[in-house]
């Protein structure tokens, strides 16, 4: 087994350790967070107001390690609240890999120290082109090298859903354009009542896009998003070809986006779903029914295209995918532990 490091005990780096821990690929024997106590770890790790109880039995041993356990397997974890980990002195022996999840902008950069010190790989969950490789399951698996690649960046959740499939549209039809608009669910950062919002990877800093700070309850709040930079820098060949925006949702998980693309060529339907179907089906699912997004939480899938809502005229093509974006992004996170 591998001993996993989670660095940042937020919503991904939980999500990350109950992945872990349902699917049992690796062990988490340290968490760092410089905001939390070890109480109030534990009492995050039982209680999460989305996935419900955690199914295994959480106690403090000492005020430095939790103990989690059950009829299968026990996990002790040692517990830390610096902000400068790569200063440990006794820890870098016994780390294989670290899931820095702090979303902190030099995270990635940082992480060089903890290769320079022994630890196998870092996987930083956002998208950092400091790191040595971004890794979207389903578009460049091929690509990776686990020997080469040390510092690796598992990019964005809204870049897992949307890549894989404008990647096989690319490789067997072409675009000539795409536009994409996500609607994502409200994130920590953001506020319960009016207010200045502060910045997610600069700490201490407050955003200067005021209506992020507005209440993030009972509104739809347009946005500009990052999966723009991130599209453009994985498909070089779509330059000046893409448009995206953002909503943020006043719902609590689950995100869809929309792909409106122009092709290449005129295609009938059967070839686009029979493109769908080629796709890695333990990374985008194809949905039938009729569900709404609440019937995606907890989903493993990186993106569910929904097959429903289909739309195909002349070279103008309508995609819609759903997708949990912590549960489905910190599935590939764990694939990722696990290939390491």
């Amino acid at each position: 087994m591998k001993n996993v490091l989670i660095n940042g005990f937020g919503r991904i780096g939980r999500c990350v350790f109950r992945n872990m821990w349902e699917r049992g690929y690796a062990d988490c024997s340290y968490i760092n967070d410089p905001n939390m106590t070890i109480d109030n770890i534990i009492y995050l790790i039982k209680f999460d107001s989305i996935y419900g109880r955690f199914t295994g039995n959480i106690e403090k041993k000492t005020e430095k390690i939790i103990r989690v356990s059950d009829e299968r397997k026990v996990w002790e974890i040692f517990v830390n609240n610096t902000r400068q980990l790569y200063d440990e002195k006794e820890l870098w022996d016994n780390i294989h890999i670290i899931v820095d999840a702090t979303g902190n902008e030099l995270c990635a950069h940082k992480s060089w120290n903890y290769i320079e010190k022994g630890v196998g790989h870092v996987i930083v969950t956002n998208t950092f082109y400091d790191a040595d490789f971004t890794y979207v399951m389903g578009h460049n698996d091929c690509d990776f090298d686990a020997k080469k690649h040390k510092v690796i960046s598992t990019s964005i959740c809204d870049a897992n859903a949307v890549i894989p499939v404008i990647s096989k549209i690319i490789a067997n039809i072409g675009i000539d354009f795409c536009f994409v608009t996500t609607l994502h669910p409200w994130l920590s950062y953001q506020n319960l009542m009016d207010a200045p919002v502060r910045m997610q990877r600069r700490s201490g800093e407050t955003c200067d896009y005021f209506p992020l700070g507005r209440a993030a309850v009972n509104s739809l709040i347009p946005k500009t998003t990052t999966l723009g930079a991130v599209l453009q820098n994985t498909f070089p060949e779509l330059e000046n070809k893409l448009s995206y925006f953002s909503y943020r949702t006043p719902t609590q998980m689950v995100a869809s986006a929309e792909l409106s693309i122009v092709l290449s060529k005129i295609v009938d339907r059967a070839v686009i779903e029979q493109l769908l179907e080629q796709c890695d089906r333990n990374i985008v699912s194809l949905n039938q029914e009729d569900i709404i997004s609440i019937d995606c939480e907890k989903q493993p899938y990186s993106s569910i295209v929904d097959m429903r809502w289909i739309s195909l005229e002349d070279r103008y093509l309508k995609l819609i995918a759903w997708y949990d974006n912590e549960w489905g992004y910190c599935s590939r996170v764990v694939d990722l532990i696990n290939k390491l």
